[in-house]
């Protein structure tokens, strides 16, 4: 029975351990056949992809410097962040649906549209002198929703728009303009602010979703043929259960996301406590020297898969690159040596385009086209709902459990202390120990493949034979 024509039968022969093959019934006909008209279609989409990146990136690193130059308060950072981060994970549970709805280039409009229409209200009252902090964070929140349309939108793009063998490449491409707008935004964000003000930073923001917006026009993104079923019952609760449905009947592409989703924990605790790592021994002009180089490893990792073609494409090979992942945050949190962190900074972002486009093409090539948008946003919502709550953790667990151990006198000064240290920040050195450990453990775990699986394999080769 085929999979794609019935989401609540799983077939075993399609088992994520193995190499990514083709297993769409439809495969966009002509357009991913008809390889240049494709490309340039996907190069439009990319190319919108990274302004409204840049445009995002532009304005939060903007609004952060703004807000705490004009408030001078922690808690309007704080909730400014919340709005810029939350919304966005909240609603991808529900527009991947919109998205296999109307199809991946006017969910593309639509979003940039969105959040040119809850911004530009902050625009005008900040012209008119009537801007308020509150004014503002409504906006981000909006924005934030608006923008949750993107990714799904763009990821189910590749699967009409490129062929099974270029997808590796083509999801590079995706993961290189992201990391380069993460180099450049911040640049960008502090020379507007330094030679204009916050209402050209706006406005940049709005032009560059318009522009994202124009990219598209001339340009057209085929959508996946509904199925009979969903012809006739268009329901928009029963889209999102038809995702959660096959979702549950994936054990392994379910397990894939529960991994990803936990290591995100781990690693946006050492994420969040780099910055104290480092600044515990070291300099501020430090600190930006290594988050540069990290942005850079970034860029170069994507560009390493765009332009080989090659990268992690089974689970095994996933978690293999994961682990090494694992391996770079112990390392950085081993001792308190500048180039050892740079080494491992480096290394670890390396990895992230790897481990990034290597899943997100495990998932569009193990996913009906027609649930595309669905899934991805199921799975980008369930591997990121763990980031809220490592931000709240990190603080208190390093200031109060980590950072007394390996204390002068600590209770673990005269044992693990005499190994990576003591004094101000080696606890934090041992939370990311901590850390680098489990992603280590559960991404070996990981690669175990289920006796079922295999033994289910194996009826089916005899069947065959």
């Amino acid at each position: 029975m085929n999979l794609w024509t019935n989401t609540e039968i799983p077939n075993p022969q399609r088992n994520l351990f193995m190499q990514v093959e083709s297993t769409a019934t439809w495969n966009a006909g002509s357009e991913t056949q008809s390889g240049t008209r494709g490309f340039y279609r996907f190069a439009a989409v990319c190319f919108s992809q990274i302004l409204s990146a840049l445009g995002s990136g532009v304005l939060g690193f903007g609004l952060i410097v703004w807000a705490f130059q004009t408030t001078r308060s922690v808690t309007f950072l704080s909730l400014l962040a919340m709005g810029s981060a939350v919304p966005k994970n909240l609603s991808l549970m529900f527009t991947g649906a919109l998205v296999d709805r109307y199809g991946p280039r006017w969910s593309i409009v639509a979003g940039n549209l969105g959040s040119i229409l809850s911004l530009a209200p902050s625009l005008v009252l900040l012209w008119n002198g009537e801007l308020k902090p509150w004014h503002i964070i409504i906006s981000i929140t909006l924005a934030s929703a608006c923008q949750s349309l993107l990714w799904p939108a763009v990821s189910s793009s590749v699967v009409v728009l490129i062929s099974q063998q270029n997808r590796l490449r083509a999801n590079g491409m995706l993961q290189a303009g992201n990391a380069a707008t993460g180099i450049i935004a911040p640049l960008l964000g502090g020379l507007v602010l330094v030679r204009y003000n916050i209402e050209t930073l706006l406005a940049l923001t709005l032009g560059t979703y318009a522009v994202a917006m124009a990219a598209l026009a001339f340009f057209k993104i085929p959508s996946p043929p509904a199925t009979n079923e969903r012809a006739e019952k268009p329901s928009y609760l029963r889209d999102m259960a038809e995702a959660w449905s096959f979702l549950r009947n994936e054990p392994t592409l379910l397990r894939l996301t529960i991994i990803f989703s936990i290591c995100t924990f781990f690693v946006t605790l050492a994420t969040v406590l780099l910055k104290p790592l480092v600044l515990s021994f070291a300099s501020a002009p430090v600190l930006g020297t290594i988050l540069s180089i990290g942005g850079v490893g970034m860029l170069l990792g994507s560009v390493a898969v765009t332009v080989s073609g090659k990268g992690a494409t089974s689970l095994k090979q996933v978690m293999l690159v994961n682990v090494i992942a694992g391996l770079c945050i112990v390392i950085g949190g081993a001792r308190p040596l500048i180039p050892l962190i740079i080494v491992a900074m480096f290394i670890h972002s390396f990895t992230m385009p790897v481990t990034g486009s290597g899943f997100q093409t495990i998932i569009q090539s193990h996913t009906p086209a027609h649930l595309q948008g669905r899934i991805i946003s199921t799975i980008a919502a369930i591997t990121t709902a763990t980031m809220p709550l490592a931000y709240p953790v990190a603080g208190p667990l390093a200031d109060h459990v980590f950072e007394p151990l390996l204390a002068e006198g600590g209770m673990l000064a005269g044992s693990i202390g005499q190994v990576i240290g003591v004094g101000p920040g080696r606890g934090i050195g041992l939370l990311f120990i901590v850390s680098g450990c489990l992603i280590v453990l559960i991404s070996l775990f990981g690669q175990l493949e289920p006796r079922k699986e295999i033994h289910a394999r194996k009826l089916l080769s005899q069947e065959g034979s």
